[in-house]
């Protein structure tokens, strides 16, 4: 995944309206326990995931791409996991 991103917008909705070039939208708390297994995934887990499966992973064609919630092995979220258009 890459560590630079071009993006106008980061976004919280599953309006697929809202989904547009230069927009990144924040996966659903429902989707990432149902994408990457658990409620709080590591960066590993979300770079599994991704490798595994991307074209099964929003935004599908919609919007510039999505970010996820990474944690530490204590629960502490420490960071995003961007992909799409924005990077891979």
């Amino acid at each position: 995944m890459s560590e630079h991103i071009d993006v106008d917008r980061v976004i919280e909705t599953d309006d697929v309206d809202d989904e547009e070039d230069g927009t990144v939208r924040m996966v659903l708390p429902q989707e990432v326990l149902e994408y990457f297994g658990e409620e709080m995934p590591t960066r590993d887990v979300v770079e599994r995931a991704y490798k595994a499966s991307a074209s099964d992973l929003p935004p599908m064609f919609r919007g510039s791409g999505c970010c996820a919630p990474v944690y530490d092995p204590q629960g502490n979220q420490v960071e995003w996991v961007f992909w799409g258009m924005t990077g891979d």
